[in-house]
This record gives C-alpha cells, sequence and structure tokens, in this order.
C-alpha cells in the first residue's frame, strides 16, 4: 500500500470512497471489539455485567471522544503542511504531534484509576463495584488510546486510512479472543474484559507508531525533528482544543443521559448500553465520512483548492444522506435480531429494542451536521463546531431529555436524544454559505 496520498488532485467521487471505506472498516472493528465486551460479558455475567461495562464505557468513550477531538489539530497541521509539499516542516509537527499525545496518555492514566470511584458514585450505577473494576483498569491503557489516535490521525492526514484499518483488524482478534478466553474459561469477568481492551488498544497503538516512523518516515526525534516542539505542540492544541471541547459536551450529555436511564433500574441501564452499542455500529458508516472528509478537505485547503474543498463537502454530504437512509432501514430490521446477541433476557430486550428504533432517527441529522464540521475543521475553525455540540448537547439533549422524561418516561428519553441534533444545523448552514472557510486557514508552524 502507498504510504502517503495527496488527496488534492482526482476524481473526487471516487477517492471519497476508496478514501472512506477504509475509515468505515477501522471503526467497524473498533465497535465490534468494544461490543464483544458486552456481548461476553451479557452471556456470562448477565443484566448486572452489561450493566456495569455499559456505564464505565461512557466514561472511557469521554476519553476517546477526547483523543479524536484532540486530534483534529494534528490532522489539519498534517494535512496541510503535507499538501503544502514542506517535508521538514512535516517531521517535526509529525514528531511534536506524536510526543505530545503519549504525554497526554500518561497523564491521564493515574488520574482515571483515581478518579474511577467517585465517577461511578457520580453515575449513581445500578452496579457499582462491578463498574468500579472494569473501568479502573481500563483507565490503564489511555496512554494506548491517545498514542493510536494521534498516529491514524496523522496516517490519515498523509492520504493514507488502510494501515490503522490493519492495525484495528489484528486487535480486534487479539480482543476477541483474550475477551472469550478471559471472561470464559479463565472466570475473570469484567476484569477479563477490561484487560482484553487494553491489551488490543496497546498493539494498534504500537503498530501505528512504527509505521509513522519507518515506512511514512516523518517521525524523528532526534533534535533537529523536534526542533520548535514546543511551538508545533501549541498550535495543535489551539487547533485542538477546541475538538475536545465539543466531543466532552458531547459526553457530558450523554453522561446526563445515563444518569436518568439509571432512575429506571438495572433492566433500563443495560437495555440501553445495548442500544447505544448497536446505534453506534450504524452511526459509523456516516462519522467515518465525516472523519475522512476533514482530511480530504485539509488537504485541498492546505493545496488552495477552494472550490475542489467546497465540493467534496457536497459530495459527502449527499452521501452521508444516503448513509443515513439505510442505516435507519438496518436499525428497524436488523436490530432486533441484533439485539439477541446481547441479551436473552425479554424486559432488557423489549426496552433496547425502542431505544434503538427510537433515536436511530437522529443519523439524518447527523449526517448533515458531521459534514459541515468537517469544513469548519478542516478550514481550521474548530471554536465554530464547538457551537454545534454546545446547541445540541447542553442546550437541547440535556434539558430536552428531562422535560420529555417526566412527560413520556423512557420513550420520551429516547425521542429528546433522537431530536437533539437537528438545531445545529442551521449553525453549520450560515458558516458554509457564508464563505468563511475560504479565506482563515490554520497557519502551519515552521519550527525554524
Amino acid at each position: 500500500m502507498d504510504a502517503q496520498v495527496n488527496l488534492s488532485t482526482g476524481n473526487i467521487n471516487r477517492q471519497l470512497l476508496q478514501y472512506t471505506l477504509p475509515i468505515l472498516a477501522t471503526s467497524l472493528l473498533q465497535s465490534l471489539y468494544s461490543a464483544a465486551d458486552v456481548a461476553i460479558v451479557g452471556w456470562f455475567l448477565g443484566p448486572a455485567g452489561v450493566s456495569a461495562v455499559g456505564n464505565a464505557s461512557q466514561v472511557t468513550h469521554m476519553v476517546t471522544l477526547t483523543a479524536v477531538g484532540l486530534s483534529h489539530g494534528g490532522n489539519i497541521l498534517v494535512g496541510q503542511i503535507f499538501s503544502g509539499g514542506d517535508r521538514p516542516t512535516l517531521v517535526r509537527t509529525a514528531s511534536s504531534f506524536s510526543l505530545l499525545f503519549l504525554f497526554l496518555g500518561i497523564v491521564l492514566t493515574p488520574l482515571g484509576v483515581c478518579l474511577s470511584g467517585p465517577i461511578v458514585t457520580m453515575l449513581d450505577a445500578p452496579q457499582p463495584l462491578l463498574t468500579q473494576q472494569y473501568l479502573s483498569l481500563c483507565c490503564v491503557g489511555f496512554a494506548f488510546v491517545l498514542s493510536y489516535n494521534a498516529s491514524a490521525a496523522a496516517l490519515r492526514a498523509l492520504g493514507n486510512s488502510r494501515f490503522p484499518l490493519l492495525c484495528v483488524l489484528i486487535a480486534s482478534v487479539v480482543n476477541l479472543s483474550l475477551d472469550i478466553l478471559l471472561v470464559g474459561p479463565f472466570g475473570m469477568g469484567v476484569t477479563g474484559a477490561a484487560l482484553a481492551t487494553v491489551s488490543a488498544q496497546g498493539l494498534s497503538a504500537c503498530a501505528a507508531i512504527f509505521y509513522l516512523a519507518f515506512r511514512c518516515r516523518v517521525l524523528s526525534f532526534t533534535r533537529a525533528g523536534m526542533a520548535g516542539c514546543g511551538r508545533i505542540a501549541v498550535s495543535i492544541l489551539r487547533l485542538g482544543i477546541p475538538g475536545v471541547i465539543s466531543m466532552l459536551m458531547v459526553s457530558l450529555s450523554w453522561l446526563v443521559v445515563t444518569w436518568l436511564i439509571n432512575g429506571y433500574g438495572t433492566e433500563a441501564s443495560a437495555a440501553v448500553g445495548i442500544a447505544a452499542k448497536i446505534r453506534d455500529l450504524f452511526h459509523l458508516m456516516i462519522s467515518s465520512l465525516g472523519i475522512g472528509t476533514l482530511s480530504f478537505i485539509a488537504q485541498n485547503l492546505g493545496a488552495r483548492q477552494y472550490d475542489r474543498a467546497y465540493q467534496v463537502m457536497k459530495s459527502a454530504r449527499r452521501l452521508s444522506l444516503l448513509l443515513a437512509a439505510v442505516t435507519v432501514a438496518l436499525a428497524w430490521t436488523a436490530g432486533p435480531v441484533l439485539t439477541l446477541a446481547f441479551t436473552q433476557d425479554p424486559v432488557v430486550y423489549a426496552i433496547a429494542v425502542r431505544d434503538l428504533r427510537i433515536e436511530i432517527f437522529s443519523e439524518v441529522f447527523y449526517a448533515v451536521i458531521l459534514t459541515y464540521q468537517s469544513m469548519m475543521n478542516g478550514a481550521g475553525h474548530t471554536m465554530t463546531a464547538v457551537m454545534n455540540s454546545l446547541t445540541s448537547g447542553i442546550l437541547c439533549r440535556i434539558p430536552l431529555s428531562i422535560a420529555l422524561g417526566h412527560i413520556w418516561g423512557l420513550e420520551g428519553v429516547f425521542l429528546a436524544c433522537a431530536v437533539a441534533p437537528a438545531v445545529a444545523i442551521p449553525v453549520g448552514a450560515l458558516y458554509i454559505h457564508s464563505g468563511r472557510w475560504r479565506v482563515c486557514l490554520a497557519k502551519p508552524v515552521s519550527g525554524k
């Protein structure tokens, strides 16, 4: 496979599909080995284990979203510098990107372990001991999570979406094998599921770092390769922190929803955790296209191909809406069958199917929102993307879930989560039509 691919020339639709499909497959595999934890724990431990893993996953998912959001800064810079042809600056930027995320992951690991208890208490988890046990062990893998996301973002910015797929494919096999072995015959319960996940994360992180260093040759931790490291890190953070804020606001709103759901008991908590895993699988088609579009747009804006960047956005929006229609159809037809893979409990099953069939309609709104955000982030306007998350997550999802929950109970909460993203569409539409993305780009740091 080509280690690096220039996306600023060639047929847009064909390149968009070729580039995005490996990202979709990568994200699908990541969700599958996350869903494997829930499914296998459900088989051996029942609703109590599913509830524990589901609640803890909301927290670990927040860290993953933080890593993804922060990695936007490195993705934007690396993509624009690569298409501009400045190789020395590219090496300095990629090296600083990798080192920054490794440091942040090391800092987050002990912090997460120490805060796992208070977080579980705050969530009012129905199974607090199991939840904390799973969460505290997953925190050990935070350095791997951040390192992998930095490396994968750098690879995508270089036009390479295939090697991250290979990394995750190997990690998925390892995770699934260890899940079955540790939770089943070894009888380690949620501890075994957590160890399987962390092991897979470590493997994928190491593989991606080695590929960047020895195949792409964009990592150099020599004095020359790290020149201007501090300034580059600040630039990455400046672009990435708004992405973190955006992701954290999304996660915060879902944590509040989780807290509301936990008030309905263990069965409801387990059911919503299952529905979320299945919904995430369907959502991957749209979110993966958004991730691919970001790198695509960043390269084109870096090459000053403004009209081409706009056409990429329009093509991605059309494809996203088509995929949204497919996900709704799949959720209604295949969703109930998939739910049976997670639970045989009739109460849990019924709630999970209701949740899935209501909330899946949010994908239509996400199809438009994520395309707009790709243009915002690709142009370096990451704070504008924050406004979308603030509007849909904090200002709409939380109060609407509380209000409709009082009126219609669980179904009201599900309905609120389905319609909340719609309010962010006007913000994105105004941004696109303003043309701001043509005149204000992220400024690469030379490091000289």
